[in-house]
């Protein structure tokens, strides 16, 4: 079943979406919310670092603050993998 978006009578070509079926549209709907929720989360994260302001005034403060709020990111990310990596040390270690 096609579904036609444009319709004339001068000598256009006609656009047609094939038929796709709902599941497939759905993978593809949930994929994206799935992105959508991985940026949003990151946002968060780099406002929770201290990027939700930038109280300093003129670009090259602007781009320090930007810095230091990356640099915060970064560095929490990097704790976080650490402390993952010497658990699974330590549970190997009793096992």
């Amino acid at each position: 079943m096609s579904t036609k978006l444009h319709e004339s009578k001068e000598s256009l070509p006609q656009i047609t979406v094939k038929d796709i079926s709902m599941s497939a549209m759905l993978d593809h709907f949930l994929q994206l919310m799935d992105k959508h929720s991985g940026v949003e989360s990151n946002i968060n994260e780099l406002e929770h670092c201290g990027l939700d302001r930038g109280p300093d005034r003129g670009y090259g403060n602007y781009q320090r603050y930007i810095a230091f709020g990356v640099t915060a990111y970064n560095l929490r990310r990097i704790g976080k993998q650490l402390l993952t990596q010497d658990a699974e040390i330590k549970l190997k270690r009793t096992a």
